[in-house]
């Protein structure tokens, strides 16, 4: 173990010339923004539903994983956790989805490299990784294979937003409404959550919060109906 953990400080101070064949990026980054439903438009959301919402914020195409997994590759082992994003890519002309985590963990070192994963029989399950510990790329069959879904995936970044108006219900002529805010990118868990309660006699009537008013044509404790007239 010693001999090995010298000989990667040595591969490690070689560079270039040593180094494995590169992950060629084939992802593309694009810019999403926009609100739902448009402005002045009649929509109707049930309780627990989103009335409004504005965004902002980069997206690029990618795959997660469905599950759980740990398997030994080389000296090493790679982890992947539910949720984990890989991303499309070429290794040696070979198309691939390349991992912007470190998913390799060397015994020596811990998380050391990014992994790659192909999907050779096209049915929704990678069944090889590859991974490159030192000067070469170590591909190898996946037991169990590893499912996974395509998807859409949220790039972090400074600017990147997303605001929500939430119905909570109508009951005792109170209009309930939650606010969210996220921010960053990390869409999973709002920065910023607040609870509303409005008073209202009778429909329609209208109701405001920031910037934003909204005509509330009916609403009871199912459903509202309800025209947004201007955003946050």
């Amino acid at each position: 173990m010693l001999y090995r953990g010298l000989l990667l400080a040595v591969v490690a101070i070689a560079g270039v010339a040593c180094s494995p064949a590169p992950v060629i990026d084939q992802s593309n980054f694009s810019d999403v923004s926009g609100l739902e439903p448009p402005l002045g438009q009649q929509a109707q959301a049930p309780a627990g539903g989103r009335i409004f919402m504005v965004y902002n914020y980069w997206h690029r195409k990618g795959a997660v994983f469905t599950g759980s997994n740990r398997q030994v590759v080389g000296e090493g082992a790679v982890f992947v956790d539910a949720g984990d994003a890989v991303f499309p890519a070429t290794v040696q002309n070979d198309p691939v989805y390349c991992s912007d985590k470190l998913l390799y963990i060397d015994p020596l070192i811990g998380a050391y490299k990014t992994a790659c994963f192909s999907d050779e029989t096209g049915d929704g399950l990678f069944d090889h990784v590859r991974v490159a510990p030192e000067s070469s790329w170590i591909k190898q069959p996946l037991s169990p294979r590893l499912p996974y879904k395509t998807q859409e995936i949220v790039v972090p970044h400074g600017g990147a937003f997303r605001y929500e108006l939430i119905y909570q219900g109508f009951a005792n002529n109170t209009l309930s409404l939650r606010f969210m805010e996220y921010k960053g990118g990390d869409f999973d868990r709002p920065m910023v959550t607040l609870d509303m309660s409005y008073a209202v006699d009778a429909f329609p009537t209208t109701i405001s919060f920031r910037n934003l008013k909204a005509e509330v044509l009916a609403a009871d404790n199912h459903k509202i109906v309800y025209r947004i007239l201007s955003g946050f």
